[in-house]
């Protein structure tokens, strides 16, 4: 079928292009993407994924070996943008790598399978040392795939490799900046600008809170702003970026000062050149509450009674703070009376500018995101409204840094949870020990194993584990005492039972070293025959598990009455969100610089005191007292997006039962 293609690469001079060849080319392309070449994966085989990279282009192959044979499942290509192009060659085929890894992770994730590559140095991609950044970010990510990686020369990996070099008819286009409508650009949205913007946009759902680095070029396209020439040639690159892009996207039209640092060159400059006093003016005139008061205010009169209760209770309420009120270049202020040590004015906040207000007093650098009353006490040197309590209240209980950093008045403890028991071996608890300093025997670890009921030990030394505790410098013996902390564990009379561990699973106290010692007898044991030992030793048992019941039951009633004194609970519902405690520190890092808790994760159901909640990296169950509700004003879209559907399932699922219940 491509023979004759075959033999274009033989000749010599100019190719000819004929009929025949164009037929051939497009029988191949049909044979290549339809069976049998293409076919379903299994589950059994082994997944080989074979990627590449170009300058513009990554691609991949994705096939399995069955019976033998290898099969192909599925190609894949992807154009790279412009910031892409521009990664160096290594970095291009470890793109190539996380992306067709994310692509086919339904296929891949939870078993070993080959990938290779042309490139050799990926071959030591688990092995890079010091990383950081975007590289760290993307190993982790490989990190939970189990792959085995091959490098294939060039030459033999022609399958990917032309599948990266697909070439892209469409011709480059400077307008398109990421996070702008492509129909607000110079070029109304050209073709490539388009797939740009999808692509971006593909890419801010994978990642969460993407803000688009702005330029000068963003800026003056999308501000109505004049900007004198020498101001321009002073905007450099190399300003704040969050202070560029944060500016760019909250505030439709301020000074194209503010976009750097600091405006003026002073860091603790105010908000107030920013707002004029005609400004301020308009403002406070377009209030519904501070409009009647300027009215009156400037038409030196005085509203009657039947006016004040036809206007809103913050109308009201302000009027009567009047004899305070002055007008200063027609904007109205608050002056303090007889009080010598409050000097000064205090700006009467329109509704338009309180957010602004609350974000510069608490939000900013300055202003430390300080507690509710210190806000409070900030807000009152210089500015007044209605209800600024409730406001500063409700800003700064819904700020997601206060949230993440402090850590809260009331610790969540949810009710004792209680485990009955009632006859030896019913449960058995586990824990891990260590690790301790590792044995002569190669142990770090204790496995330990306790009987609820009687409260009987056992111990076994283990190798591997992830706890963390603390032994004694230079102790390499002590797995060989395990066996004997065992024996004084079961000598021990149990404060909850009234018993010992021994009495409670043997029914007798076994021998102990000082029993030995004084030469201890054994009274009474000999006149027994075995039949007559064995009646006697079940009906003492009996008696003994049943006494220990009763006290267990006791004994469980105190804890949880003691225990649920000091209860702080929080019952959490499907599509709550919540932060979770985080006690892990990096490398470097002070622990009392870093944030006790971490999210916000959604909680999708609920046995308390166990929750469910899922985030970035899946689900995950966490105890009551590890979680704390999250009342943050800017909630990340990605978890917008699961709760969202999360309530619609919920909803389905309503339906469905109140329906069959109606049938």
């Amino acid at each position: 079928m491509t023979a004759c293609l075959y033999d274009l690469a033989h000749q010599t001079g100019e190719v000819e292009w004929q009929q025949c060849h164009e037929k051939a080319f497009q029988q191949s392309k049909t044979a290549l993407i339809s069976a049998p070449c293409l076919t379903y994966p299994n589950a059994n085989d082994k997944f080989i994924l074979d990627t590449d990279a170009s300058d513009t282009t990554i691609g991949a192959v994705l096939s399995q070996l069955q019976n033998g044979e290898e099969r192909v499942i599925c190609f894949a290509s992807h154009v790279l943008l412009k910031p892409q192009r521009r990664y160096c060659t290594t970095r291009k085929e470890l793109l190539a790598v996380v992306k067709f890894c994310r692509h086919f992770r339904h296929y891949l994730l939870g078993r070993r399978f080959i990938l290779r590559t042309d490139h050799n140095s990926l071959v030591w991609l688990m092995r890079f040392k010091h990383i950081e950044g975007q590289l760290a970010r993307w190993l982790e990510e490989l990190s939970s795939f189990d792959m085995e990686i091959i490098h294939r020369p060039g030459k033999k990996h022609c399958n990917a490799d032309g599948l990266s070099r697909i070439p892209d008819d469409v011709p480059e286009c400077d307008c398109y900046r990421a996070g702008l409508d492509p129909t607000t650009l110079p070029c109304h949205g050209c073709k490539y600008c388009l797939r740009a913007h999808e692509q971006w946009s593909r890419f801010g759902n994978d990642v969460d809170d993407v803000i688009p680095l702005a330029t000068k070029s963003v800026i003056a396209s999308v501000r109505t702003v004049s900007v004198v020439a020498e101001n321009d040639k002073d905007m450099s690159t190399d300003q704040e970026p969050t202070a560029l892009a944060g500016d760019c996207h909250s505030d439709p039209s301020p000074n194209l000062d503010d976009t750097l640092p600091y405006a003026d060159g002073n860091p603790c400059s105010n908000w107030a050149p920013e707002y004029p006093p005609e400004q301020l003016k308009i403002f406070q005139q377009e209030d519904p509450d501070l409009a009647p008061i300027l009215k009156w205010m400037e038409e030196d009169v005085e509203p009657t009674q039947a006016e004040l209760r036809l206007q809103s209770r913050a109308t009201r309420s302000l009027w009567l703070c009047r004899p305070c009120f002055v007008m200063f270049n027609h904007v109205l202020y608050y002056k303090f009376i007889g009080c010598p040590a409050r000097q000064g004015l205090c700006l009467v906040v329109p509704s338009e500018l309180k957010g602004e207000v609350l974000k510069n007093c608490h939000d900013t650098k300055t202003s430390g995101h300080l507690g509710q009353k210190k806000t409070l006490d900030k807000l009152k040197q210089a500015f007044l409204w209605y209800n600024m309590r409730k406001d500063c209240d409700d800003y700064v209980s819904t700020c997601a840094t206060c949230s993440q950093n402090k850590k809260a008045h009331v610790q969540p403890r949810a009710p004792l949870g209680q485990f009955h028991a009632g006859y030896p071996m019913e449960r058995v608890h586990l824990d891990i020990l260590g690790p301790f300093n590792t044995s002569n025997s190669g142990n770090n670890y204790v496995l330990m194993m306790v009987d609820q009921f009687t409260k009987w030990v056992e111990m076994a030394a283990l190798p591997e584990q992830t706890a963390k505790c603390f032994i004694e410098k230079n102790c390499r013996n002590w797995d060989r005492d395990l066996p004997f902390l065992s024996m004084a564990m079961h000598s021990m009379v149990n404060r909850q039972t009234g018993f010992t561990p021994n009495q409670m699973m043997l029914g007798r106290e076994t021998i102990q070293p000082v029993h030995l010692l004084l030469g201890m007898p054994q009274y009474g044991q000999n006149r027994m025959t075995p039949n007559v030992w064995v009646k006697h030793l079940v009906g003492r048992m009996q008696k003994i598990h049943e006494f220990a019941r009763h006290s267990l039951h006791t004994s469980q009633l105190r804890q949880k009455r003691d225990y649920d004194l000091r209860v702080v609970e929080h019952k959490y519902q499907p599509g709550d969100l919540v932060y979770k405690a985080d006690s892990t520190t990096k490398v470097g890092q002070s622990r009392k610089l870093k944030s006790p808790w971490c999210g916000p994760f959604l909680v999708v159901s609920s046995r308390p005191p166990l929750y469910t909640i899922r985030g970035r990296k899946g689900d995950s169950v966490v105890h009551h007292d590890k979680l704390k509700l999250c009342n943050d004003r800017d909630i990340p879209t990605w978890i917008k997006r699961l709760r969202h559907a999360l309530l619609h399932a919920i909803i389905i699922v309503i339906t469905i039962t109140r329906n069959i219940r109606e049938l």
